[in-house]
């Protein structure tokens, strides 16, 4: 570099140089003095870089550390540059932090694996749903993601009067390699208005009172497969309950209509704990829509309250239903059930009123209320007919009509008589694509009322159960 400078100046002062030594002007072309000395710079020129490139090469491989290192700041000028970046400190952590985020990412996949889970084939679903006695929400489930054998599903629901409700359901299948399935349940919810007219088969409907109640439950449950269409299974789980005043103005308190001692579980919040278990047999050919077949369950268990003698009770429980589809008519469907579940309090304790069986709401005899009528046992007949009046491809629309017939009863063994028997009929709709219940309305008629039931996006929490 030191060369090329000095090339430079003997260049520019090259006139002046010559006239000196020679002691006469330097002779220059007249009519172009330029062009006669453009051959002499180009070759100085020249000179000069490869003079410079190989005495700079030889000096930066002998040399030290470049550039030189700057002498020491003064010490007050580091509480003035640390005022000064005092106001681009957060868009500096802020822009590390993104750029660690960012590598983290990308060194473990995880965009792709979140792009997996969001947009894969049953990755993830989130739709929403509702319930007649719990509102709207939404249900979600993720299958197939980070482990394929392990499915999460969940809803979130709110309704009038702030009633809500969490569901929050995983199950394993094959766990440890076998062919155990393994599913865990946990369930929040509280039905501010509950209803209650008494406790029997024959109460009246100018008793309904009301009140709160409040649910937290959780399960454990365990299924082996011995066949294609048999399924044991069995499980434990944890039950507290919480009972308070009623929230609504159309009915009364409990207490205002009947004798608080003579209700059991009114004063109390109890804590259970529980073992159930049973089989499973389902041999139809699709389970939604269903097509020809039976599935039946059989099942019982033992429900004992903890660090109290007050409550207890064992319970045994059995559901049938048949499927009949009419030859040379696929699209048309005959469903004929037969259910009962009967309870028993352990000797010197009692079962309380808001775990009785019961008549009334879209699971046992449509038309009545929830919970119309309550006693320890329970028989439930139904029948349905199902025909598609639309189909394209796996998209059905099923028109559908049925009648419920049911009674409850202390000890149904005993007591059953006709006179008793409460009925409901009524129809609606439901849509299906493939498996898949995406719409459910019932419009049920019975003696005292006539009550709509509309139900969508939910799935059975039990999957298990309903494969």
């Amino acid at each position: 570099m030191q060369q090329l400078h000095g090339t430079i100046f003997i260049i520019s002062h090259f006139r002046h140089i010559y006239t000196h030594l020679c002691e006469k002007p330097l002779p220059l072309h007249k009519k172009s003095p330029r062009l006669f000395l453009a051959p002499f710079f180009i070759l100085c020129f020249l000179s000069a870089g490869m003079c410079g490139t190989d005495d700079e090469t030889d000096t930066l491989a002998d040399s030290g550390a470049f550039p030189e290192k700057r002498p020491s700041r003064p010490a007050w000028e580091y509480p003035v540059s640390l005022l000064g970046r005092m106001p681009t400190l957060p868009i500096y952590l802020m822009a590390r932090a993104g750029a660690g985020v960012a590598n983290f990412v990308e060194e473990r996949n995880i965009a792709q694996v979140l792009l997996g889970i969001l947009f894969g084939r049953r990755a993830f679903v989130i739709v929403p749903s509702y319930l007649p006695r719990d509102g709207f929400g939404i249900h979600f489930s993720t299958t197939d993601n980070f482990d394929p054998s392990l499915q999460i599903s969940g809803m979130l629901r709110y309704g009038s009067l702030d009633r809500h409700g969490i569901d929050l359901t995983l199950i394993k299948y094959d766990i440890l390699d076998s062919d155990i399935d393994f599913g865990t349940s946990i369930n929040y919810r509280y039905i501010p208005d509950e209803e209650f007219f008494g406790i029997g088969p024959d109460t009246r409907e100018s008793n309904e009172s009301i009140y709160g109640q409040r649910n937290i439950e959780l399960i454990l449950s365990m299924r082996y497969p011995l066949h294609r269409i048999i399924f044991p299974w069995a499980g434990i789980l944890g039950d507290a309950w919480f009972i308070s005043e009623g929230r609504g103005d159309e009915a009364p308190e409990i207490e205002e209509l009947f004798f608080a001692p003579s209700i059991p579980g009114l004063r109390s919040d109890p804590f259970f704990l529980g073992v159930r278990g049973g089989v499973i047999l389902d041999t139809r050919r699709e389970k939604i829509p269903p097509v020809n077949g039976v599935r039946a369950e059989i099942g019982g268990g033992v429900h004992n309250e903890v660090n109290v003698d007050d409550f207890g009770f064992m319970t045994a429980f059995v559901d049938l239903k048949t499927y009949l589809e009419i030859p040379r008519l696929s699209d048309r469907l005959f469903i004929f059930r037969v259910a009962g579940n009967f309870k028993k309090p352990f000797e010197n304790r009692e079962i309380p009123f808001y775990l009785l069986n019961n008549i009334g709401g879209p699971d046992a005899v449509r038309g009545y209320d929830a919970g119309r009528f309550i006693a320890e046992d329970f028989v439930l007949f139904s029948g349905e007919y199902h025909f598609a009046i639309w189909k394209f491809f796996e998209r059905r629309i099923i028109f559908q009509a049925f009648i419920d017939a049911g009674e409850v009863s202390d000890d149904i063994f005993q007591n059953f008589t006709t006179d008793n028997l409460r009925f409901g009929y009524g129809g609606g709709l439901s849509v299906h694509v493939g498996s898949t219940l995406l719409f459910d309305f019932d419009l049920a008629f019975s003696k005292e009322n006539i009550r709509a039931y509309l139900n969508f996006g939910v799935e059975s929490w039990w999957v298990w159960q309903e494969e």
